[in-house]
């Protein structure tokens, strides 16, 4: 009885080792799974950080593109600006310098026009002098 004893603990020992060998391998299965599951889901995952980060790269390069345009046409209306400044300030000088002249060429007009005026005078003055002397 004893050797029918141990082999009944044996099988009982074989069919325990069995279950747990297969509740073991049932768990390994869904850890793989869940693993495959994890790595898939990662792999999505990743397709769409990349695909985000292409798009905000995209939009980062738009905005930096717009942003030198933006320069380039503010630094182009600086010098447009710069350049018509000058040109109406050369002009004013030129209006200013030639308003001078002007002024100057009136101030000898009036001059000589006052030189002519006061010798007309004296020419009359001295007509009636002479006139009254003759009569």
């Amino acid at each position: 009885t004893g050797k029918r004893e141990a082999e009944d603990a044996l099988t009982a020992l074989q069919e325990s080792s069995e279950t747990s060998l297969s509740a073991l391998q049932r768990e390994l299965d869904a850890v793989e799974k869940s693993k495959r599951e994890d790595g898939d889901a990662l792999k999505t995952l990743r397709a769409d950080l990349d695909t985000k980060l292409s798009e905000l790269q995209h939009e980062l390069d738009s905005a930096e593109t717009g942003k030198r345009e933006a320069e380039d046409a503010l630094t182009a209306l600086q010098e447009s600006s710069e350049t018509s400044l000058s040109a109406l300030q050369r002009e004013l000088d030129a209006v200013e310098k030639s308003k001078r002249e002007d002024g100057d060429a009136l101030k000898t007009l009036r001059a000589d026009l006052d030189t002519k005026l006061s010798e007309l005078q004296h020419e009359l003055d001295s007509a009636e002098t002479g006139k009254r002397e003759a009569e």
